[in-house]
């Protein structure tokens, strides 16, 4: 892995996943640990008869944490005065902060968006085209929206050939779009790039 230092610009990073191995005994218990953390907070979560008191709570803490690294600074008293009254007239870092947690809830209902998304094309290929079917293809073109034969190949999924044969077959049904760029064909995730597209969700 290359030595890399902070102070200097470096645009040539190495590639994602790093060269090293991840799954030491150290990282291992960690991930039971956090695991276990997890499962006992989606356990708590679920006694709690409006959800969005805790979610409105951490997103707040978090908008205001993070907030200050930029050195926008505020008191939990004045954002949950500023967000209860929904007030006009309000300094520019309450608002900055502020902003900051419609984005995170932005985030969180995209993702859910394309979770749901995701289900349903998984359902209707399995549906109508069950020969083609395969969760990895399936998680593959909704990674980004535009997807390339290539993209499929690289992953060892299938040879070119069966690839576009596989990804026409995804456009037939209304799943994709093919869109000329170049000397090759991309295919367009409909539904995603509405998602994305939309200012709120």
């Amino acid at each position: 892995m290359h030595k890399i230092d902070p102070a200097i610009p470096f645009n040539n990073l190495p590639n994602l996943p790093p060269n090293v191995d991840l799954e030491t005994k150290h990282v291992m218990r960690k991930l039971a640990g956090a695991r276990a953390a997890l499962a006992e907070m989606k356990g708590i979560g679920e006694i709690i008869p409006n959800q969005a008191m805790l979610i409105n709570t951490l997103t707040m803490r978090e908008a205001k944490d993070s907030s200050e690294i930029e050195n926008i600074v505020t008191t939990q008293d004045e954002l949950y005065i500023a967000f209860a009254t929904q007030q006009k007239s309000i300094n520019s870092q309450i608002k900055e902060v502020l902003n900051y947690r419609e984005a995170l809830w932005f985030g969180f209902n995209l993702i859910k968006k394309i979770k749901e998304s995701l289900e349903e094309a998984i359902e209707r290929i399995k549906t109508e085209l069950p020969s083609v079917y395969s969760k990895d293809l399936v998680e593959t073109i909704f990674e980004q929206p535009y997807c390339k034969v290539s993209s499929i190949v690289s992953k060892g999924l299938y040879e070119r050939r069966t690839a576009m044969k596989y990804l026409r077959q995804l456009e037939r049904i209304g799943l994709l779009k093919a869109v000329p760029s170049g000397n090759q064909v991309l295919f367009l995730n409909i539904k995603l790039y509405e998602l994305l597209k939309q200012d709120s969700v």
